[in-house]
């Protein structure tokens, strides 16, 4: 049982840096284990499991460390524990697909299904009326593309700002639904974060530079803060229309596209 429950405190940041150094310690000591000769018997060799390094464990027995006092929220005075099956292999959870650590006791009285008893419904309501919202907008603009590319009476420069308008949202809400598809727990792509223990995610540090998240959140920030600029680009036009008696539409046209695009 835990005998205190005080959580740790500690910022992302922080947490990342010391589970990097914790990382880099388990890798150095798998490098001995490997020089070693030993007559130990069938055992589970050392491992990492995202969190915490793991030692040599005969088959058949669990290991036990304290919860580490570097993950935010646990309370160290637990414990944690990962069994080594008869087969001298670290027992694989089906649930997950992978290698388990019981990082129960870690949490204390705060599980992860204590503090989302009452959210989780909410969330996923949220979520539904996010994505029916945003695909309701993204059909009718779609639409309004079309009819508009379709048409050639409609094509002038001021349904050409229009346009330009519409198929920002459309970008902007076709990333959106990748953006909350693909990630986990909105922090990285499947291949990037690793989830330890039923709430618990930490980061892969597997030295690959992560770059289709990076890519996805470059272009998803773009094309939110160009779906801004083009409302702004559609004031300006109206307000350029009205107040400035000599104006031609065409020949500025590209000054247009230039701001709300180049942002």
């Amino acid at each position: 049982m835990v005998e205190e429950q005080n959580p740790v405190a500690v910022t992302l940041e922080e947490q990342s840096r010391r589970i990097s150094e914790e990382w880099r310690r388990c890798q150095r000591l798998m490098a001995k284990d490997a020089s070693r000769i030993t007559e130990q018997g069938a055992s589970c060799n050392r491992t990492w499991d995202g969190i915490m390094c793991w030692p040599r464990t005969p088959a058949g027995d669990t290991a036990e460390q304290s919860c580490p006092a570097y993950v935010h929220r646990f309370v160290p005075s637990g414990k944690a524990s990962k069994r080594c099956l008869e087969n001298a292999e670290w027992y694989h959870s089906p649930e997950f697909n992978r290698t388990w650590t019981n990082y129960t006791q870690c949490y204390g009285d705060s599980s992860p299904s204590h503090f989302n008893f009452v959210s989780k419904g909410h969330l996923q309501s949220i979520k539904v009326i996010y994505n029916v919202g945003y695909g309701a907008s993204l059909i009718a603009l779609t639409v309004a593309i079309v009819l508009m590319i379709y048409f050639r009476r409609l094509h002038c420069p001021r349904n050409t700002v229009h346009l330009n308008l519409f198929v920002a949202h459309v970008l902007r809400a076709t990333l959106s639904f990748l953006r909350d598809n693909l990630l986990v727990h909105h922090l990285g792509l499947p291949n990037d974060v690793i989830e330890t223990a039923p709430g618990v995610i930490v980061f892969n540090d597997d030295g690959t530079t992560h770059w289709q998240c990076k890519l996805l959140f470059a272009v998803f920030n773009y094309v939110w803060a160009a779906s801004g600029m083009w409302i702004f680009v559609e004031g300006l036009y109206l307000h350029t229309l009205i107040i400035v008696a000599v104006f031609s539409e065409r020949s500025h046209i590209r000054y247009y596209l230039l701001l709300g695009w180049g942002e």
